[in-house]
């Protein structure tokens, strides 16, 4: 099961061994993967709930599921990876969201 991403073979064509004839992708949840500043990833924690938005798509509430302990040197951000059930399919691969973290309450 899953979503058609690409078709590397043509009807009539010759397969040949090891090489893909398409690329099948499971879209029933997506990743999200966020730039945190430097400046505030030490108050990022693994299970954290991030609210993301999408200009179209419903507000949408995961959990941080991936904080590597690196900075990117290129953005000097950490970067964390949300992971998003998408039932319906309307989480698309590409697409740019805004993250709100909660990172503490007074």
């Amino acid at each position: 099961a899953g979503t058609v991403l690409a078709r590397h073979a043509a009807a009539g064509g010759a397969a040949v061994a090891g090489e893909p004839l398409y690329t099948l992708a499971d879209l029933s949840s997506v990743w999200v993967d966020l730039l945190v500043p430097r400046a505030v990833a030490g108050r990022v924690r693994l299970g954290q709930r991030v609210t993301l938005t999408v200009p179209g798509l419903p507000e949408t509430t995961a959990a941080i599921t991936l904080l590597p302990p690196f900075v990117d040197t290129e953005s000097q951000s950490v970067m964390a990876r949300v992971v998003v059930p998408n039932p319906d399919g309307v989480w698309r691969p590409g697409l740019f969201a805004q993250a709100e973290i909660l990172v503490g309450e007074h």
